[in-house]
């Protein structure tokens, strides 16, 4: 009796402390979110998770358009993983940090200089927006384009103006936002604050400038997209979640390494109809880079809480990040 009775105990405690075997994981558009494309095709959550002793694990990939969706993806439970700028961290991070839903960063993913296009030939710099122009971006006042406008405006009108062009933000995803800068259908909308494939294609085309670019405003790169859980999967799946970290590193190492393969990886899995010279250019671009060091992280933390859109803020970039990340030189 005693036997049968350690064996159930047994069993029931292996049951308590097994890991999930499903993982879900959302991205945006964009050669931004190429990481998370290489994991899916080449199946390394899988690969590192088998590594890790884990039984089979059912690895979903899907696409959510904006920060916004993205955030709403985490908090409902239909994602554990998901990929954003800082901004949008930050500000779930502020809001839910105590609770069963604090966001716990992975790792970064990418380092990009974003630039806001404009077909106007009227809109040379942000002084020239006046409010009846339109911005397109995701995710308006919480998404990274956003927050850059705000620091911009902060610094060429003064702190208490920070906000001057949060009205002009239209929320929508890249490559609607594309659609419509270039189309001239929505006639006010006439600047698209993009990414990389859309913000290369779009300067492509005749009478399209940049105004201003993330790079310019922060004085720098940053990290503009990074990968987050919340820290209620981490504790209850440390395995998984390091294979995650794991297949993450050999992604952006199978990228750094082979930039036309990662090109037809893109290609492949975005579907998108574009050259693979075309993509391949961008990835060569030196304002692109793809790393997992946290790069000036803390600065939008810092803005956003300086400016009360934040009502906290961590002590240093390693109270967001989990153990994996821990050996990083961020910041």
């Amino acid at each position: 009796m005693k036997t049968k009775l350690g064996l159930l105990l047994l069993v029931l405690a292996a049951c308590a402390h097994a890991e999930t075997g499903e993982v879900r994981i959302a991205r945006q558009f964009g050669i931004t979110f190429l990481p998370l494309m290489v994991m899916e095709q080449q199946k390394l959550v899988e690969k590192h998770a088998r590594a890790a002793g884990l039984a089979d694990v059912n690895v979903k990939h899907f696409i959510a358009g904006t920060p916004a969706a993205i955030n709403d993806a985490i908090l409902s439970g239909a994602a554990h993983f998901v990929a954003v700028g800082p901004p949008s961290f930050a500000a779930l991070w502020a809001r839910s940090r105590g609770t069963p839903s604090e966001p716990l960063g992975i790792a970064s993913v990418t380092y990009l200089n974003m630039m806001m296009n404009s077909r106007d030939p009227r809109i040379k710099t942000i002084r020239d927006l006046t409010d009846k122009n339109r911005i397109a971006m995701p995710s308006p006042k919480v998404s990274l384009p956003a927050i850059i406008l705000q620091i911009a405006a902060a610094k060429e009108y003064g702190f208490d103006n920070y906000t001057r062009f949060d009205a002009l933000g239209v929320g929508m995803a890249h490559p609607d936002a594309m659609a419509a800068l270039l189309s001239g259908g929505q006639v006010d909308i006439c600047c698209h604050f993009a990414s990389p494939p859309y913000q290369g294609i779009e300067l492509q085309q005749p009478g399209m400038h940049t105004v201003v670019s993330v790079n310019e405003v922060m004085g720098g790169p940053t990290t503009g997209t990074m990968l987050f859980t919340t820290a209620k999967f981490r504790n209850e799946n440390p395995k998984l979640s390091g294979a995650v970290y794991a297949a993450l590193k050999e992604a952006i190492e199978f990228i750094n390494h082979d930039k036309r393969a990662a090109a037809d990886v893109y290609l492949q899995v975005s579907k998108e109809k574009t050259r693979p010279e075309d993509i391949l250019v961008q990835l060569n671009d030196p304002a692109l880079r793809f790393d997992l060091t946290p790069l000036n992280v803390m600065k939008y933390f810092d803005f956003m809480y300086n400016v009360g859109s934040i009502k906290a803020k961590p002590a240093s970039w390693k109270e967001i990040f989990a153990p994996e990340a821990q050996g990083l030189a961020g910041s």
